[in-house]
C-alpha cells in the first residue's frame, strides 16, 4: 500500500504519466502528422552529412572534407532523431491513422537502403536488418487454383490420396 504522500506524488492530478490517465500515458510527442513529417525529413537530410569544403586536386580530382560524415539510415537512428526513447512509442504512432502512412513511408525508405546494399559483397548486416523488417529467408511453395485460392485446402485426405495416385500413374510410378 502506498503512503498518502507517495500516492499524491505518483498518482496525483498533476502526474501525466500515472495509471488511469485519461490521455493514456505521456503527452503526445507530435500533435499533427506535419510535425512528425518535418522531423523525419530533417533526419534524412541530417544523415547525408555536412561538407566543410571540396579541395580540387588536379584537373578532374576532388577531395571532399567532411564537417560531419554521412550516416546510414536506420530505424533506430530515425526513432532517436525524432525524439522517441523507445521503438514501442514510435510504433504506437503507426497505429494512429493520421500518422500510419507517414511512418510506413519512412520505414520503406530505410528498407530501400538495406535492399540496395544486397548487391554488395558484405550483405550480412542488410539481410539481418531486412529480416527484422519482415523479410523472410525461406521459400514458400503452394498450389493455387485459377482464383488464387489454396487448391488443396478444402480437399479431404481421401481426395488428396486419390490425386496422388493419379499423378503417380501419369508418371509411371505405380
Amino acid at each position: 500500500m502506498l503512503s498518502e504522500e507517495l500516492r499524491d506524488k505518483y498518482l496525483g492530478p498533476d502526474n501525466l504519466f500515472k495509471l488511469g490517465n485519461p490521455g493514456g500515458g505521456a503527452p503526445p510527442k507530435f500533435e499533427t502528422p506535419e510535425q512528425m513529417e518535418k522531423k523525419i525529413n530533417e533526419y534524412f537530410d541530417y544523415i547525408r552529412g555536412e561538407i566543410r569544403r571540396v579541395e580540387h586536386q588536379g584537373t578532374d580530382k576532388e577531395k571532399v572534407i567532411w564537417k560531419r560524415k554521412p550516416e546510414r539510415a536506420t530505424i533506430t537512428g530515425l526513432i532517436l532523431y525524432i525524439g522517441f526513447c523507445s521503438k514501442t512509442a514510435f510504433y504506437d504512432y503507426e497505429k494512429k491513422e493520421p500518422f500510419k502512412v507517414l511512418i510506413k513511408r519512412a520505414k520503406m525508405t530505410i528498407e530501400k537502403v538495406y535492399e540496395e546494399r544486397l548487391a554488395g559483397t558484405n550483405v550480412t548486416g542488410s539481410i539481418f536488418a531486412l529480416k527484422n523488417l519482415g523479410w523472410k529467408d525461406k521459400q514458400e511453395i503452394g498450389f493455387t487454383d485459377s482464383e488464387g485460392k489454396d487448391a488443396f485446402k478444402e480437399k479431404s485426405d481421401e481426395e488428396l490420396l486419390e490425386l496422388l495416385k493419379k499423378k503417380q500413374q501419369l508418371l509411371g510410378k505405380d
